[in-house]
């Protein structure tokens, strides 16, 4: 069972607002209110594109896929990176968007898909956040077979992820 709460504050994350978060200890999500989210900024953002309704369900659909990636991955111990969980919590919110509003993040960014031989890791996405979500996305979707991608992702231990 996932649990989710709703938050009325703000939600820390190591110095900054995060809008969700998902603790693997607690297996529970915590999601900021739609309007603490609003409230809490004059302009908040996602992807750099206004924050709005359809940016909350994404939000949200970001922090359930953490949650399912918990209760499916076999090396959920021994795993060091969070990138094989931010690959596919962006890929599945960016994927639950609109054609219009992930058409706009997807040509306001300059990146491709993941390419074989790219290092998926923590220091891209900390470095390019949007970007991130973006080439997983584009990664994720022009797969012909998901399976085995996914597998591969639930399955990896170390710090980065090497694109086959």
């Amino acid at each position: 069972m996932i649990k989710i709460e709703i938050v009325e504050g703000v939600l820390d994350s190591n110095g900054y607002v995060a809008f969700g978060s998902y603790d693997r200890q607690m297996d529970i999500i915590q999601l900021m209110s739609y309007d603490a989210i609003t409230s809490s900024n004059r302009s908040p953002q996602m992807y750099d594109q206004p924050f709005d309704g359809e940016h909350y369900q994404g939000a949200i659909a970001h922090e359930i896929t953490h949650a399912v990636f918990q209760h499916n991955s076999r090396n959920i111990e021994d795993q060091l990176t969070n990138a094989t969980q931010e690959y596919l919590a962006h890929s599945t919110q960016l994927g639950i968007l609109t054609t219009e509003s992930r058409r706009r993040i997807i040509d306001a960014n300059d990146v491709g898909p993941w390419e074989s031989g790219d290092s998926i890791s923590d220091i891209y996405m900390g470095l390019n956040p949007t970007g991130f979500a973006v080439k997983s996305y584009l990664h994720l979707t022009q797969l012909e077979d998901l399976q085995p991608f996914i597998t591969f992702l639930l399955n990896n231990n170390w710090f980065y992820v090497s694109v086959p």
